[in-house]
């Protein structure tokens, strides 16, 4: 709740800036107050859309806790990763075998921690790649700080 009252009182500071900017002289570029906005909004957003009570039901679980630690380093915890972990993220199947859990299980895993908003997905062809949301990560990481 803090977090999101945090996250309105930007929006709301943004959206007066662009307006009062806006009825400057001709000076002042729209496109920069818009550009500000929008950057200020997704912030805004990113800090609304951490559950901290999600996160922490899908770190609850060792082995969650555990993939999400190898993909902070993916390069080194799945070296058998043709693409560019960096930026496309590591294989679902990668992520299973270095599990030893079978694939069910494994993809439920990443499903909790991607509903938890901490890892995220792209699908390309057949295969979906998971990597950290390093934003809501840290996002995560303040809540908790400020609610112990």
């Amino acid at each position: 709740m803090v977090e999101q009252s945090k996250a309105i009182s930007i929006t709301h500071a943004i959206k007066a800036k662009a307006l009062q900017a806006t009825s400057v002289a001709c000076s002042f570029n729209f496109f920069e107050a818009l550009g500000q906005y929008k950057a200020c909004t997704a912030q805004a957003w990113q800090l609304m859309s951490i559950d901290i009570h999600e996160a922490l039901k899908a770190l609850a679980n060792p082995m969650r806790l555990a993939i999400l630690n190898w993909l902070k380093d993916p390069r080194t915890h799945f070296p058998e990763q043709e693409v560019d972990p960096e930026v496309v993220g590591v294989c679902v199947s990668i992520i299973q075998m270095r599990t030893g859990l079978s694939q069910s299980t494994t993809s439920l895993y990443l499903t909790a921690l991607q509903r938890a908003q901490l890892v995220t997905s792209q699908r390309i062809g057949p295969w979906t790649y998971y990597k950290r949301h390093e934003a809501n990560i840290e996002a995560f990481n303040r809540a908790l700080r400020e609610q112990i």
